[in-house]
């Protein structure tokens, strides 16, 4: 039996916990069955010797890695091969672990300043910062000023956890800003084949300041703050 693995992910790249659970079954004439995971395998292989002639399957469970997407065939129909006396069979059995890929949309919303009286200038002073799995190689930041109607979409992206925080803020005259995110610290999952959203917000308010009134009476008035009823 040998297992060979191709495309996103290969024999190399699994984990030790990813090959110790993938179980290889070969079942043949006379009840025979054995068993063995991919972690026991001699350089991607696995050799079964002293087997009676007959009709033998091999049958590849518990391949399956969170985030990718598993096809299985084999070298020979169903997994089924001949054993004759004195010969070697082989049943190759190829793994192709496709990465699921999705979609990430950034909303920018303001409240207190319209969008639309933006310069490009002040647009590029709005930086986002992206981060996401290990295995995103995607843009790391992003402008305001390269959004198109307020959003901006990552497309084909790794299936994982992605943050996205504003670093980089416009400062307006006057006026206060306070940053919010529609999901807990900007922070949401991409799922194979979906698109997941992070709505960013700015609030500006007008600046605020305090006034305080003092009452005074002159030396010598007949009457004070002490004395008025």
């Amino acid at each position: 039996i040998r297992d060979r693995a191709d495309s996103d992910l290969t024999g190399t790249t699994l984990t030790a916990d990813q090959k110790a659970a993938i179980l290889f079954t070969v079942t043949g004439p006379d009840n025979y069955e054995a068993s063995k995971t991919y972690d026991e395998f001699v350089s991607g292989e696995w050799k079964l010797e002293n087997l009676a002639p007959g009709e033998y399957t091999v049958t590849e469970t518990n391949a399956n890695v969170d985030g990718y997407t598993l096809t299985t065939t084999y070298g020979v129909e169903n997994g089924k091969t001949t054993v004759r006396a004195g010969e070697t069979a082989e049943v190759a059995v190829t793994n192709t672990y496709d990465r699921d890929l999705g979609s990430l949309e950034i909303t920018k919303a303001f409240e207190g300043i319209s969008a639309g009286d933006l310069t490009e200038e002040q647009k590029a002073e709005i930086v986002f910062t992206i981060s996401g799995p290990s295995d995103y190689t995607g843009k790391t930041s992003v402008t305001y000023a390269e959004f198109t109607d307020g959003k901006y979409t990552l497309d084909n992206i790794p299936t994982g956890s992605y943050r996205v925080t504003e670093t980089g803020t416009l400062d307006v005259e006057n006026m206060s800003l306070n940053v919010t995110y529609n999901v807990t610290n900007g922070t949401t999952t991409v799922n194979k084949g979906q698109t997941a959203g992070i709505t960013v917000t700015n609030t500006y308010s007008d600046t605020v300041g305090d006034l305080v009134v003092k009452k005074a009476f002159g030396a010598g008035s007949d009457l004070t703050g002490t004395t008025l009823t």
